[in-house]
C-alpha cells in the first residue's frame, strides 16, 4: 500500500528524470563525467552555443545534479553524485541491448 511519503518520492524522482531527460542534458553529464569543466569546454565539445549550455547547466544546477566551483576566474562544473552518471551509462547499455534484440527480431523475419 503506498502511503503519503512513497507518494512523494515518486513526485520528486519523476521531477528529477524530467531534469535530465533532455538530449543536450543527457551530453552533458556523459562529457562532465567525473571531471570539472567549465561552459566554454562543454560548449566546444558539443557544438552548442555557450547561452544554451548555460541555460541547461542551471537546471541541472537547480536539481542539485551538477555543482558550481569558481577558481580563479573560471567556473567548474562537476557532478554532485557520480553514481548519476553510471546510471545515465546504464539506461544507454540497456537501450543499446533492447534495440540491439528487436534489430535480431527483424532481421531474422526478412530472411524468411
Amino acid at each position: 500500500m503506498l502511503n503519503m511519503q512513497n507518494l512523494e518520492i515518486y513526485e520528486i524522482h519523476s521531477e528529477f528524470l524530467r531534469a535530465i531527460a533532455n538530449p543536450k542534458r543527457l551530453r552533458i553529464l556523459n562529457e562532465v563525467g567525473d571531471t570539472k569543466i567549465t561552459v566554454g569546454e562543454l560548449a566546444s565539445l558539443l557544438n552548442i552555443s555557450v547561452s544554451n549550455i548555460s541555460q541547461h547547466l542551471k537546471i541541472l544546477k537547480n536539481y542539485e545534479i551538477l555543482k558550481s566551483e569558481k577558481i580563479g576566474h573560471r567556473v567548474y562544473y562537476s557532478i554532485t553524485d557520480i553514481r548519476i552518471v553510471e546510471i545515465c551509462q546504464s539506461m544507454r547499455q540497456v537501450i543499446s541491448d533492447l534495440y540491439e534484440k528487436r534489430m535480431d527480431i527483424f532481421s531474422q523475419g526478412k530472411t524468411e
